[in-house]
């Protein structure tokens, strides 16, 4: 193409999630780097390559995902270009398309719920309060995967400090319903004491056994 490589060379800033965990799993962490790199080099071009990495084994928040990243490269007016590679020409709420072959249908289920409220309890914790992806996810998606009461406990606990003392959760907590029960039902069997929120939509969980 006539083009020296060397121009291209310095003129590529490669962050690699790849190697870096947080990077991958967490989107917050990702864009925060994103917006530095593109401040410091005055980024014009975005490819991200390959997309898919960033949702692996949870493929049902795709579109949270990809939502996210086009708000923020809009935002920073980026000319961007993802790279998505399809696991499988399976339907999208399929197992298959859901993350992998022969997965049983509630480990996709309750896999989708933790990445779900985990995705949601941090934008929550990190001041971002416009839920309106998870809702419209939620909405799509709620009759399939049955995942709306962690969303509803994380949006209550917010501004709770942690570790807690279970009784300090009545108050906030008094009118979510899970699988048809009560939190006065649940409460009994929750430990004492919640060391963070992760800890208390497992307790919630397990009491459902």
């Amino acid at each position: 193409m006539g083009v020296d490589p060397k121009d291209i060379e310095n003129n590529i800033v490669i962050i690699d999630a790849a190697s870096y965990d947080n990077l991958r799993e967490d989107i917050s962490t990702l864009l925060d780097t994103l917006a530095y790199t593109i401040r410091k080099y005055k980024s014009k071009n975005v490819i991200i390559d390959s997309i898919t990495g960033l949702y692996e084994a949870k493929e049902v928040l795709a579109r949270i995902i990809v939502r996210k990243l086009f708000n923020f490269l809009k935002k920073w007016y980026q000319t961007a270009i993802f790279v998505s590679q399809k696991r499988s020409s399976h339907e999208e709420f399929s197992v298959e398309g859901a993350g992998g072959y022969a997965v049983p249908q509630s480990k996709i289920k309750n896999h989708t719920a933790g990445a779900l409220a985990k995705l949601a309890y941090e934008e929550i914790k990190n001041g971002r309060e416009n839920l309106e992806i998870f809702s419209h996810y939620l909405k799509e998606f709620s009759e399939i995967y049955e995942i709306y009461w962690p969303i509803e406990v994380l949006k209550n606990i917010k501004g709770l400090d942690f570790p807690i003392k279970k009784e300090l959760l009545v108050e906030k907590l008094k009118h979510i319903k899970v699988e048809n029960k009560s939190f006065s039902e649940i409460y009994e069997k929750l430990p004492n004491e919640i060391k963070n929120p992760s800890h208390l939509l497992k307790s919630i969980k397990e009491s459902l056994k």
